[in-house]
Formats: structure tokens, C-alpha cells, sequence
């Protein structure tokens, strides 16, 4: 199965290498827009170009992300909503089985034949125990990274988390991998998604940090895309996650 392409995001990186390529234009056009829409509300010392100096490098993409995902909320396809009433506990469990449900059906488009070991590999980027337990306990081998620290050599849901430094080489050999959607603020997701299509890798993204742009990754070859509406998740009474798979 082979990839479209991944998404163009700006700050593209190449396994820590930053590239310096334009934005696409359906991004590009909606940061613009978002700016000039918002400019009245965030005020003119944050966005104008005089004065981004006053703003980390990190501080200018989340807030650009921020306004490029509220807007393509409004004008993009919802993706499939699966809704559940239940407590935190079971909540966790149901997000938890919705990710080796739909983590299965992509690696069925594979079939046996294209695995690249004896059983399907799994690798997690953005280490979550109740998602890495899931995977392995239904067969899946499992391997993850993470950026933080504190997590990093930890053994979460019976995976040991490695350094995300390992992020190229784990996705080479996996069939599968999810990408938390928080590389699109920390400018890694771009690599990643390169790194997947060239080792014709599935791709999944767990999609807190831009959970409207699931139409758009998908029409660019990310196979599937989990929207979860975290910390509203955590909150009591019912909740939602949306759901977009790729076209065959």
C-alpha cells in the first residue's frame, strides 16, 4: 500500500534536520485568513510581523495550528462520530479498543502477506499506557517513543518507552505507526510522515492538537485519524470521538 504523500506543515524537519519549505496553499490561505479574522481578538503585538520577536518559535506555530484547526472545523467533513456515555474509567477502556479496532482494519488493507515480520508491529509515537496495553494484549508487538523525560525508559502498558530519537528507525520497521497529533505544534510530523511513506509504513495520528484536520490528512495519505476531544473527554456525562479512515 503505498502513500500519496504526507502532509506539507510548516517547519518541515527530516529525523532533527529542519527544512525550510513553503506552506501548501490550502494552509498557507487559511493561516492568512485566520490572521486577519483573528487579528481584532488576539490584538496586533502577537501576530504582526514587527513584533514576532516577542513570541517563541513554538508560541507562533501553536497559535497558528490553533487557528488553521478552528477554521477547518467549520468547512471540513466530521468524520465518522462514535459517542459513548460512560464512566472516566470505562471511557479510557473505549478509547482504548477503539484504537486496536481501527488500528486492525488498516493492517487488513495490508494483509499477512505485506507484514514485515511474523505479526504485525505497532510503533506508538507519544507514549499512552491504556493505548500500548491495548495493542499488546491483542497480539500486536508493540514499540514506543516519547519526548518527555520523565516517560522515557518507563514501562508503560507493558512497553518500555523509548527516547523519540528512535522515532526513524522504529517506524522503518513497523507496519504500523501513530503519530500523536501534538508533532504538528512541535514541527516533527512532517519527518515522521516522510519517514512512513518512504518504508511504506501505515500511518494513524491520534489527533488532540489538530483534531479538525482529519479530512485533510487522510486526502494527503495518512491512513486513519482519531479525533479525541481531550480534556473535554475527562469531563462527566457523554462524550465523542470522531473518526476518518483513507479511501482505498
Amino acid at each position: 500500500m503505498r502513500h500519496r504523500g504526507a502532509p506539507e506543515i510548516p517547519g518541515r524537519h527530516h529525523c532533527g534536520r529542519r527544512h525550510r519549505d513553503r506552506h501548501p496553499p490550502d494552509l498557507e490561505a487559511a493561516a492568512v485568513s485566520a490572521r486577519l479574522k483573528c487579528w481584532p481578538i488576539v490584538g496586533n503585538s502577537l501576530l504582526a510581523p514587527t513584533d514576532r520577536g516577542m513570541l517563541s518559535r513554538r508560541w507562533q506555530v501553536d497559535v497558528i495550528s490553533a487557528l488553521i484547526d478552528l477554521i477547518v472545523g467549520e468547512v471540513a467533513a466530521q468524520g465518522r462520530e462514535v459517542g459513548f456515555n460512560q464512566t472516566l474509567r470505562n471511557k479510557y477502556s473505549f478509547r482504548s479498543g477503539l484504537f486496536t479496532d481501527e488500528a486492525a482494519f488498516v493492517l487488513r488493507r495490508k494483509s499477512a502477506r505485506g507484514y514485515k515480520g511474523k505479526r504485525p508491529h505497532i510503533h506508538v509515537a507519544g507514549a499512552t499506557a491504556g493505548i500500548l496495553n491495548a495493542l499488546r494484549v491483542n497480539g500486536f508487538k508493540v514499540t514506543a517513543t516519547d519526548l518527555s523525560p520523565d516517560v522515557i525508559g518507563q514501562n508503560l502498558g507493558g512497553v518500555t518507552v523509548c527516547d523519540a530519537v528512535e522515532n526513524c528507525d522504529s517506524i522503518a520497521t513497523a507496519d504500523l505507526t501513530i503519530i500523536t497529533g501534538m508533532t504538528l505544534s512541535n514541527e516533527t510530523l512532517p519527518s515522521l510522515l516522510e519517514t512512513a511513506k518512504t518504508a511504506n509504513t501505515s500511518t494513524m495520528i491520534w489527533a488532540v492538537t489538530g483534531r479538525n484536520l482529519g479530512q485533510y490528512y487522510t486526502e494527503h495519505g495518512v491512513d486513519c485519524v482519531i479525533s479525541d476531544p481531550s480534556p473535554f473527554f475527562q469531563l462527566p456525562g457523554p462524550a465523542s470521538i470522531r473518526v476518518w479512515r483513507r479511501e482505498a
